[in-house]
């Protein structure tokens, strides 16, 4: 399924309207993450035993602040897991304060997800973390995950084929450590079965994003939503002053 969001009608002054939109901290049902800096964050056991891993991107930052977007996770009582890949490895190998490898990693955030006496897993990422939360999404079984501006692909070829030279160094390195199958998160989800509901917000017309979004295949599982209008890689925002967000929060 493919939803078309206009930006003119649902999100003119993004920025403006999101700082005007985080709930006030006297409504939040636990107590705010403060970013520390640190690879991993835990935030305080939930009400709700709903748990959200957020995957921060290449710059270690999820497209606004943690505390701005841990305002809406605490608002609705759940709990939440924020995650830095420091060596920008795009996830691929695990995370070492977590674990030595992938399946560690994994293993590691079940035991996470137990301690917080887990029932429902979200997963949210932005760019290089939209490509990690569809693939861990998927690992680890969650209800919902919502990539915006996901980066997809980072073989070479395909890079080449859209001109995109973002991160280039970054890039480069990751393509000589990992095999091309581990480069490419489509292989993740395109004609395979999965349980998790997958959205994929993007500019519209921004299109390296838009390029790297058509490379996973709508199905019943995964919706793509690109912002009419939208040039900009950062459409988190317009997510959240969408009303979205609550949405994807809250929905059964």
């Amino acid at each position: 399924m493919i939803e078309q969001i206009d930006a003119d009608v649902y999100f003119k002054n993004a920025h403006v309207k999101i700082a005007q939109s985080i709930p006030d901290i006297s409504m939040l049902k636990r107590k705010l993450v403060i970013d520390t800096g640190e690879n991993v964050i835990v935030s305080d056991k939930g009400v709700t035993g709903t748990t959200v891993i957020v995957f921060a991107g290449i710059l270690h930052r999820v497209m606004c602040s943690y505390e701005c977007l841990d305002a809406y996770l605490a608002y609705h009582g759940h709990s939440a897991i924020y995650l830095r890949d420091r060596p920008r490895n795009f996830y691929i190998p695990g995370l070492a304060p977590l674990a030595p490898d992938y399946p560690g990693t994994i293993q590691a955030l079940k035991s996470i997800l137990e301690q917080l006496e887990t029932k429902t897993l979200l997963c949210l990422g932005t760019s290089v973390g939209g490509f990690a939360s569809i693939r861990y999404g998927v690992a680890l079984q969650a209800k919902r995950v919502v990539a915006i501006s996901p980066i997809v692909n980072i073989n070479a070829d395909f890079r080449e084929s859209i001109g995109d030279q973002r991160f280039e160094p970054v890039i480069k390195r990751n393509q000589q450590n990992f095999a091309p199958h581990l480069l490419n998160v489509a292989n993740d989800v395109n004609d395979r079965a999965f349980e998790t509901d997958i959205e994929v917000w993007f500019g519209g017309d921004m299109h390296l994003d838009a390029h790297n979004a058509h490379l996973l295949k709508p199905s019943a599982r995964l919706s793509l939503f690109p912002v009419t209008g939208l040039s900009d890689h950062n459409s988190l925002s317009h997510f959240i002053v969408s009303g979205h967000i609550h949405r994807f929060l809250w929905r059964p």
